[in-house]
């Protein structure tokens, strides 16, 4: 309103940095519906998009759909982290029934490489990294009503380092 507003506090977490990035692709597929794209550098370790860690968030956008494919632009916001940025996925969330969560009818798509699930990516000062196109590769399904839990091991290979890409399971 007009004069004076109070009562809001804003914390001041990001370190603000000089450089200029961006992506641009197409988002495949005839699913309409709003999409969000994530420019995300953190761990993806749960398919509930509301745990991830905004910290890592290093671009976001929202556009529209129509049945058919869609160029973008995705800025990278210049604050948070400074190039290069490794590790970076970008993802998509198509809200398809509108309800502005992320639920059952729902897709998810990733950037991926050839036969890559999700292609890691790496930003620097001036990247503009083109044709990067998106693939909604699974649909968000019902929940069951079932609580389930899986347990087991996995054994690295022998060639994997700690500078190696992460390792994730999909189920």
């Amino acid at each position: 309103v007009a004069g004076e507003n109070n009562g809001f506090h804003i914390n001041i977490n990001r370190e603000v940095f000089d450089y200029e990035a961006s992506i641009t692709g197409t988002i495949l597929g005839n699913d309409a519906g709003t999409v969000t794209l994530v420019a995300y550098s953190g761990d993806i370790d749960s398919s509930d998009f509301t745990s991830l860690d905004f910290n890592e968030v290093i671009g976001f956008t929202t556009v529209n759909k129509k049945d058919s494919p869609l160029g973008y632009t995705l800025g990278i916001l210049p604050y948070g982290k400074n190039v290069p940025i490794k590790n970076v996925q970008i993802f998509a969330l198509l809200d398809a029934n509108n309800s502005e969560t992320v639920d059952a009818g729902d897709r998810i798509g990733f950037y991926g490489k050839g036969d890559d699930f999700s292609t890691l990516l790496t930003i620097d000062d001036g990247t503009e990294l083109k044709n990067t196109d998106i693939e909604f590769k699974f649909d968000v399904q019902e929940p069951c009503g079932v609580e389930m839990s899986l347990s087991g091991s996995f054994s690295l290979p022998s060639a994997y380092t700690e500078d190696s890409p992460p390792v994730y399971i999909a189920i």
